[in-house]
């Protein structure tokens, strides 16, 4: 699904990825994506080897927890059932 680029981030791990399916709309402005077709790939993965988590990336994924979601399920299910 494309949770392991966030995952990495959370770690403290850089990514490189390309822009394709979901990852752009998952990982926003948080990675800096290459091509789709690949054609840039291997200058973002140069730059990813060198770069290191900027602090802002930590602390926007530190909302991003299993606890957070369920709990948002759980809000939209009971609209879903009071609507």
């Amino acid at each position: 699904f494309g949770l392991t680029p966030l995952e990495a981030l959370q770690a403290d791990v850089p990514v490189a990825a390309t822009a394709v399916g979901v990852l752009p709309e998952l990982v926003g402005d948080l990675v800096d994506l290459a091509r789709p077709d690949g054609s840039d790939f291997a200058e973002h993965l140069a730059a990813a080897i060198d770069a290191e988590v900027p602090p802002p990336v930590r602390e926007l994924l530190a909302d991003l927890t299993w606890e957070r979601h369920a709990d948002q399920m759980m809000d939209l299910y009971a609209m879903a059932a009071a609507s």
